[in-house]
């Protein structure tokens, strides 16, 4: 970062405020739509922002040098805070893809700074529905 910053100091930044923003990118959408709960009816926007959201407030975080991953019991999400102060999720893992390749750092995951936070997920626009 350019800034000098690390995604620890602006982690902690975020994990302050009283509402966190959360971006959703594409690549992130077209993953989770690879990874589509079963047998849900509804409008896909708003199931992938509950996934996000709770993931966020309910998952294990650990910080790397220019990312964190958010790893809960099904879905790891790998994310960025960036200079706004706001959470980008850039792609989607499956947790049991996830978890055998931490086992060197699994003692460095945290429990979320996120629970009981107010979340805002913005998600860009969804095209074509259900596959």
């Amino acid at each position: 970062m350019s800034t000098g910053e690390s995604q620890r100091d602006r982690l902690r930044e975020v994990a302050r405020k009283d509402t966190v923003i959360v971006i959703v990118s594409k690549h992130a959408i077209s993953r989770f739509r690879e990874r589509k709960v079963d047998k849900y009816y509804g409008p896909e926007e708003r199931l992938i922002e509950n996934i996000v959201v709770n993931t966020l407030r309910s998952g294990k975080v650990l910080v790397e040098r220019s990312s964190f991953l958010v790893i809960a019991s099904r879905y790891a999400l790998a994310c960025t805070v960036d200079e706004r102060r706001v959470i980008i999720v850039k792609t989607v893992m499956r947790a049991s893809d996830v978890l055998p390749k931490l086992e060197d750092r699994a003692r460095k995951l945290r429990k979320s700074p996120f629970s009981g936070k107010n979340m805002v997920a913005i998600l860009p626009r969804i095209r074509g529905g259900r596959e």
